[in-house]
């Protein structure tokens, strides 16, 4: 009589029946590929939006401190051209007054001596 084969789970056997078909592994599901394709072009989207808003902002920052710079010129060359015509008119003033200028008196060199 033959031997009724081990019941041993941890022994090595070779396997008396083989598969007819290649065995078929999960394919993975595009549903999360798209899903994350997706959300990237919306946050690339949002970013793309909010770049333009910083452009524009930041144009009429610009134009804004032009029109700051512009009026500053202004008001400094006003001061020069205010400060130019006052010492222009503080010089025709005192080469043209008709005030007698105040001449100090002579100096004395030799002081005669008193007494002896």
């Amino acid at each position: 009589m033959a031997k009724p084969p081990n019941k041993d789970p941890y022994r090595e056997t070779a396997p008396t029946s083989f598969p007819e078909t290649p065995p078929r592994f999960a394919q993975p599901s595009h549903d999360f590929t798209l899903q994350v394709v997706m959300e990237m072009q919306k946050s690339i989207g949002e970013l793309s939006s909010k770049t333009d808003r910083l452009i524009s902002d930041s144009k009429s920052q610009s134009e804004k401190l032009d029109k700051v710079r512009m009026q500053m010129h202004w008001v400094a060359g006003g001061a020069v051209m205010l400060v130019a015509i006052i010492t222009l008119a503080a010089n025709l003033y005192t080469k043209f007054s008709p005030l007698p200028t105040i001449v100090p008196p002579p100096s004395v060199t030799s002081v005669p001596k008193t007494g002896s």
